[in-house]
């Protein structure tokens, strides 16, 4: 079971939907026997967001779903793939299909003491990106 964190936060910049510590093992790596015995990753995502109006209505059409924004990360982590960047970029094209609610993103996958010497507490990969039809 993931244990993760909700955010939802009003600024004067933005409204903000979010996933914190999203623990998942999957099986990823450059090394085969890292596709074959797995790890365990860790996945932030924060989505700023671009509501139809200064009002909420408590309606979920009116924000993105961060039940959805779950799942996604789930499936996509679910096909083993030798780079982060890989899931990371299949994951931000999920987000991008919704240019008309998102505003830009950022994603950091981080994969838990990897297979390297020394002692690493995780490799990762951030993506940021913003949508220029939002500006």
């Amino acid at each position: 079971m993931a244990n993760f964190i909700i955010l939802v936060m009003n600024s004067e910049f933005g409204y903000w939907v979010g996933i914190e510590n999203l623990r998942v093992k999957a099986f990823h790596g450059v090394d085969a026997d890292e596709r074959i015995l797995g790890h365990m990753f860790v996945v932030d995502i924060e989505v700023e967001i671009a509501p139809d109006s200064e009002h909420w209505h408590d309606n979920l059409r009116e924000t993105l779903d961060y039940a959805l924004l779950s799942r996604w990360i789930h499936e996509e982590m679910n096909i083993p793939t030798k780079l982060l960047e890989t899931v990371a970029f299949r994951i931000s094209k999920r987000i991008q299909a919704f240019p008309q609610m998102v505003k830009g993103f950022v994603l950091c996958i981080r994969k838990l003491h990897p297979p390297m010497p020394g002692q690493i507490g995780a490799a990762y990969f951030k993506l940021q990106w913003s949508n220029p039809a939002a500006i």
